[in-house]
């Protein structure tokens, strides 16, 4: 009898949430088949069969799950980042499998489709696509000011820029243009520097909704509160779930599961960030896959003990997710910034902190070594360390995150040539 299997397109790159991934397949009785440009060493005797290819290209990436498929064909096909989202729709027509359509892949990639298709919702702020230098004024007129400038296509908070007037929306539009020029083809838009959307600048709180779109409709897992920082956007801190109010966290439900069904998602995982405004929800973007930032691999877990990871490959073969009624505790983590450039020499504090008891893990970000540069010239590398923590109170896990930072600090060191 042929074991059953789900083909992996890509891991995420961070090895505690790859490993979750892949562990959580072989609990459910599934070998696991991977697409990807490489097998890391983390994930080496979790994978039955790899297959290397540029996932960035379609043709490529379809060819090689084709290979893959001729060997065993897997019950479900799912990604755990945004860039694999359209090849898995792709495969998932290929291979007659329980999938995203392509052209939900598209809305789930494209933010000004996106927020043109879940406009019906009426739960979308102002927007409008910029291709070129002469949208600026046309764009200007549709959302007004303030305003957020940021690519098309790329995620993890890259590319966020504030904007107040219009010399600051045309300086800003340089500085994505000559970034988008040099990053990878997957976050490019269509035009040669790559598309831009402005969109409305939205007040109010802001969180992440994680669940899962299936069969038998929307799931929704839990809502997180999130912070970022300030003026780029780098989210620093997330608690699930969240402490707000019954009131508005209705509000937040209500809200994505209509934002979901107006895009058609289904057979994926989604992770909905959005703003309780004056206004009531918005929408700021949703991905179809799951969360990243330790909250789908470890905050649900350590916080509700459903296993999400789990459950996305469930939905992914067709099943519905599993989500049996816990009285939650509550789970956060806490990204440990550095302040300056220079070289990433390590955590001062660590041991104190860990031997307080009250943190569960504390994972590198960056490998100690690392040249660190701050945004806007750099967005991964500010973030050297997360540390996780859980509480039976939402105040008591802010407590500890804030205490942590404060005693366990990134060392810098300067890299600069000596004159």
């Amino acid at each position: 009898m042929t074991e059953p299997s789900v083909l992996f397109v890509n891991l995420r790159g961070v090895p505690a949430e790859d490993r979750s991934a892949l562990i959580a397949a072989r609990r459910l009785g599934f070998a696991v088949d991977l697409v990807a440009p490489s097998l890391p060493a983390h994930a080496h005797g979790l994978i039955r069969r790899f297959h290397a290819a540029d996932t960035d290209d379609l043709e490529q990436g379809r060819l090689a799950a084709r290979a893959l498929a001729r060997q065993a064909v897997p019950d479900g096909v799912l990604t755990w980042g945004d860039r694999g989202v359209p090849l898995v729709a792709r495969i998932g027509e290929d291979l007659g499998l329980p999938a995203l359509s392509p052209e939900a892949a598209h809305r789930a990639r494209h933010k000004p489709s996106m927020r043109d298709a879940a406009r019906v919702t009426g739960l979308v702020g102002r927007h409008f696509s910029i291709r070129g230098r002469a949208d600026l004024e046309p764009a200007i007129r549709a959302v007004g000011f303030p305003a957020v400038l940021k690519p098309a296509a790329a995620a993890g908070s890259m590319g966020i820029f504030e904007v107040r007037d219009p010399a600051q929306l045309q300086a800003c539009f340089d500085v994505l243009s000559r970034w988008l020029g040099a990053a990878p083809r997957a976050w490019r838009g269509e035009e040669e520097h790559g598309e831009l959307i402005l969109d409305e600048f939205l007040d109010g709180p802001e969180f992440s909704v994680e669940g899962w779109a299936h069969s038998d409709g929307v799931t929704i897992a839990g809502i997180t509160d999130k912070w970022t920082t300030d003026p780029f956007h780098l989210e620093y801190q997330h608690v699930h779930p969240s402490g707000r109010s019954e009131v508005e966290l209705t509000l937040v439900r209500t809200g994505t599961e209509e934002v979901i069904r107006a895009l058609k998602f289904e057979h994926c995982a989604f992770h909905l960030e959005c703003k309780l405004t004056s206004r009531g929800f918005r929408l700021i973007e949703v991905a179809a896959r799951p969360a990243g930032d330790f909250i789908a691999s470890h905050l649900i877990p350590l916080s509700t003990g459903i296993d999400f990871h789990a459950n996305c490959i469930r939905v992914a073969c067709g099943r519905p997710p599993v989500v049996d009624a816990v009285d939650p505790l509550f789970a956060g983590v806490r990204f440990l910034l550095a302040d300056r450039e220079g070289g990433f020499d390590g955590l001062a504090g660590l041991v104190e902190v860990l031997q307080t008891g009250v943190i569960d893990q504390v994972f590198l970000e960056v490998p100690i070594g690392t040249t660190v540069r701050l945004p806007p010239a750099d967005y991964d590398t500010q973030r050297v360390a997360a540390v996780l923590t859980r509480g039976t109170d939402h105040e008591t896990v802010l407590r500890t995150l804030s205490q942590a930072a404060q005693h366990c600090r990134p060392r810098i060191t300067d890299t600069r040539a000596a004159p």
